[in-house]
């Protein structure tokens, strides 16, 4: 599947094909985040029954309505073409000052906090799994409370390592230029 421009989409759109480009992650990282996403066909049930599981918040998987629990991710990329190479290089040229004086950490501290939060909210729905008296084998609940805790290391991991990721940009203009 080759993406050639991406556009907004309505919350409730009929398609079931997403694209998306998060602007805030972009900014943190450095490098550009795309992503893609299709909804099962209407009465499919997915085999994993980890389908809930997802590595964005709790509170915006409620935005997703009807199709909550009901798609899976695509492989996305991108490339560059010789024109945006040359468009890419203008807006850098014209916005390296901004880039270099700015701090991600400062600029984005609510997606980083909405972060923690989000991991936060994955080690409670964790505790409370445990809490479950279930009837089903201990070796089974033991499995399943291992993968949930396992997904919110994950992402504890990978907000880690993003604020990291952005201290260590500040801490270099930071000796380049002061």
């Amino acid at each position: 599947m080759i993406v050639i421009d991406l556009f907004a989409l309505p919350g409730e759109g009929t398609d079931n094909i997403y694209f998306w480009v998060d602007p805030t992650r972009t900014i943190l990282t450095g490098k550009v985040n795309i992503g893609a996403f299709r909804t099962y066909a209407e009465g499919y049930k997915a085999e994993n029954e980890m389908i809930d599981y997802q590595a964005i918040s709790l509170n915006k998987t409620q935005d997703f309505g009807v199709h909550y629990k009901k798609y899976y991710p695509l492989e996305a990329s991108f490339f560059k073409s010789s024109l945006d190479k040359r468009l890419l290089e203008h807006l850098w040229n014209r916005y390296c000052v901004s880039t270099l004086s700015t701090s991600a950490l400062l600029k984005n501290a609510d997606y980083i906090t909405g972060q923690i939060n989000h991991v936060v909210n994955k080690l409670e729905q964790a505790k409370r799994h445990l809490g479950r008296i279930s009837f089903r084998p201990l070796l089974e609940q033991d499995r399943k409370q291992d993968d949930i805790l396992a997904k919110a290391a994950k992402d504890s991991t990978e907000t880690a390592i993003e604020v990291i990721n952005s201290f260590m940009s500040q801490l270099i203009k930071q000796s380049l230029f002061n």
